[in-house]
């Protein structure tokens, strides 16, 4: 409801699930985490343990596609369980199934 009664809220709530994907990815790594996101790196250590494998890159582009069919005007409903779905796939670190 929020991607058409709120677009730009929308957009913004995508782009904070990002960022927080790509830090967590950055913690992963190892890299050295900015001073006001440090008090947060608990929380990323916690989700990179409980999901060893994911597929940042994945989700990140999926998320990207979710800002995407909102211009495309797709029906959102349909389109974020199926994303949520594949999120839930890539976290586990499997590849998701592709129907035709």
């Amino acid at each position: 409801m929020m991607a058409f009664r709120s677009p730009q809220e929308f957009i913004f709530r995508i782009n904070l699930i990002q960022m927080w994907i790509n830090i967590a990815y950055k913690y992963k790594c190892g890299e050295q985490l900015p001073i006001l996101i440090s008090d947060f790196s608990d929380s990323f250590n916690e989700f990179n343990n409980q999901f060893p494998g994911a597929n940042y890159f994945e989700i990140n582009a999926l998320l990207e596609d979710s800002i995407e069919a909102l211009s495309r005007n797709l029906y959102m409903p349909l389109f974020m369980l199926n994303m949520m779905i594949t999120i839930q796939t890539l976290l586990k670190g499997k590849e998701p199934k592709v129907i035709v």
